[in-house]
């Protein structure tokens, strides 16, 4: 959603700021009106993260004006916007937002008016439903869920699993592009659980016609992004038929897979998601068809994202790296990610990368139909954009000892328990829901957050199992890239040692 600003020229930028507050916490009895809640003014903020990068930018706001809540005019509306710091102010945001919440999504103009074109010409329902508001988004989420949102899942567990040793048999060839292999391999396994098949796309002699995707769904999310955010006369030439093509591919491989799977004019599907969508849903197969590449961007760029962060951070800290063999070698013994196994170690590696580096500013954005004002006393009036960003306060110094280093052990239970006991609340925030995973939360979290915490713990499981993975050479320098969310960018170039 991040991938493209919209910057104006550097004539116009006013570099001036309100002057910050003095603590995170307000301890105002008297609520403070939205005109008084500090933040850089002008474009001082879009030129941020222009210039630095979307993380960096709310970053600095962050430490520059050290209160809960920052106002800065935003790059998705062009209107005065916010930034929530405190987990307890979003928190009761999550818990005030309604049946029907105006999600992220929803400010992807470019592809609604496009899939709304395409629901007309077919004849569908739900084509456009994932990002609409409203009676027919609750309805499509109400369809689409329940084969991933729940403990059915773990159905897929051995579709994933399957799909992650394939994607580790091959990873020799990707020494010197892991980020490649990364976005593959998350392909492999949404697909897996999918249509019950791996294209093995990872597998650069691969001829599955699905394999032909693997880039195009990112693709055409950028140029949507680009077409809803960029004024017309800073996109590039035929952006928008780009777009359209991206999709139209992503409609054709889709449509040919699926005639292929045909049997006595019925698609023959194993038992996957997309069965369950056909059979126990009752969505017809040209629902489906046209709801693909919603479901390629919600499915691949979040656990690329997460796992490329999880497989640096890994790769520079060879000490914690040999550290999760062991366990996994001790639980395990060889055998593919299950979810009974005890993998604290696992959990700890993970939830620590997410907490140093989280895959973008924000955990998602919202909107309220009513004037609000926050738990630390904030006015925020009706139908402002509100960015709900948990995780700067986890890289605090002041509340997070050794905030820029990797240390899963700070996740084992006595940590946690210390924590507890503090007297700091910002300490304690280190372990709240808001901040233990990457997924968005409330009525419009992630669909497919439970396939994707399967998938990234089964391919760390296969990899470390199977190599120890160094930097060749060391300290490769990196920086941060925003795709549909933020990734390291190159990926270290590695060695690949059989265990």
């Amino acid at each position: 959603m991040l991938r493209f600003i919209r910057l104006r020229s550097a004539s116009r930028l006013r570099l001036k700021t309100t002057p910050p507050q003095s603590r995170l916490k307000s301890t105002q009895s008297a609520a403070t009106t939205f005109d008084s809640i500090p933040g850089p003014e002008g474009y001082t903020f879009q030129a941020d993260m222009g210039t630095m990068g979307t993380i960096p930018a709310f970053d600095k706001a962050y430490r520059d004006f050290d209160s809960p809540v920052i106002k800065f005019l935003g790059p998705i509306t062009q209107k005065e916007e916010v930034a929530l710091f405190d987990v307890n102010d979003i928190r009761m945001l999550y818990a005030k937002e309604g049946k029907y919440p105006f999600g992220a999504a929803s400010f992807n103009q470019a592809s609604m008016n496009y899939f709304e074109q395409k629901r007309k010409e077919a004849g569908t329902k739900y084509t456009r439903g994932i990002a609409a508001q409203g009676e027919l988004w609750r309805e499509t989420r109400d369809i689409i869920g329940p084969g991933l949102m729940t403990d059915a899942a773990l159905s897929y567990l051995g579709l994933i699993t399957d799909a992650a040793a394939a994607a580790v048999d091959v990873v020799d060839l990707y020494k010197d592009n892991l980020g490649k292999w990364t976005k593959a391999a998350a392909y492999d396994m949404f697909t897996s659980v999918a249509l019950g098949d791996n294209p093995k796309s990872t597998d650069p002699e691969s001829t599955h016609q699905l394999a032909e995707l693997v880039e195009t769904g990112d693709d055409a999310l950028s140029l949507s992004v680009l077409l809803s955010t960029y004024p017309k006369e800073m996109q590039p030439p035929n952006a928008y038929e780009d777009m359209v093509e991206k999709y139209e591919t992503i409609f054709r491989v889709t449509r040919s897979y699926l005639e292929s799977r045909k049997h006595d004019g019925e698609v023959n599907l194993p038992d996957c998601w997309f069965k369950d969508l056909k059979m126990v849903q009752g969505l017809d197969m040209e629902e489906i068809i046209l709801l693909m590449p919603a479901f390629l961007a919600a499915g691949i760029g979040t656990t690329e994202g997460v796992t490329n962060w999880i497989l640096l951070n890994l790769i520079n800290n060879p000490e914690k790296q040999e550290k999760l063999y062991e366990e996994l070698k001790s639980e395990l013994n060889g055998q593919p990610f299950r979810k009974s196994a005890e993998l604290p170690y696992l959990k700890a590696c993970i939830r620590e990368s997410h907490r140093l580096n989280p895959p973008g500013p924000a955990m998602t954005m919202r909107t309220h139909e009513k004037d609000v004002v926050t738990e630390s006393g904030y006015e925020i009036p009706a139908g402002t954009l509100m960015w709900f960003c948990p995780y700067q306060v986890n890289r605090d110094p002041r509340y997070v000892e050794d905030a820029d280093k990797y240390i899963p052990e700070r996740f084992f239970k006595d940590a946690v328990k210390k924590r507890k006991e503090s007297q700091c609340p910002h300490s304690k925030a280190l372990d709240h829901g808001l901040s233990k995973h990457p997924f968005s939360m409330g009525a419009r979290g992630c669909l497919g957050r439970r396939a994707a915490e399967l998938e990234i713990q089964s391919l760390l499981v296969e990899l470390f199992s199977r190599y120890r993975v160094e930097a060749d050479p060391p300290n490769q320098p990196y920086k941060h890239k925003q795709n549909t969310l933020v990734i390291p960018d190159p990926m270290p170039k590695v060695k690949l040692i059989p265990r």
